[in-house]
């Protein structure tokens, strides 16, 4: 059986590129590309949403039964 959990969560711009730059593909940019890079998500990220990001989550869950 297949299932899908489906959640959301809000946060903030800051809070995101916090999180953001733990991610490994982020994480191993050169330091200067890291900043340019984050810096103009933080900047995007603001104007668009005014601060407060909504994402959204999906997780695939295969349940078996023993027998």
């Amino acid at each position: 059986e297949r299932r899908t959990f489906l959640h959301e969560r809000r946060v903030t711009a800051d809070d995101w590129i916090n999180e953001l730059e733990t991610h490994s593909p982020i994480a191993m940019l050169d330091r200067a590309v890291r900043e340019r890079l984050l810096h103009g998500l933080a900047r995007g990220a603001t104007a668009a949403t005014g601060g407060a990001l909504r994402i959204r989550h999906e997780t695939p869950c295969v349940v078996a039964t023993r027998r």
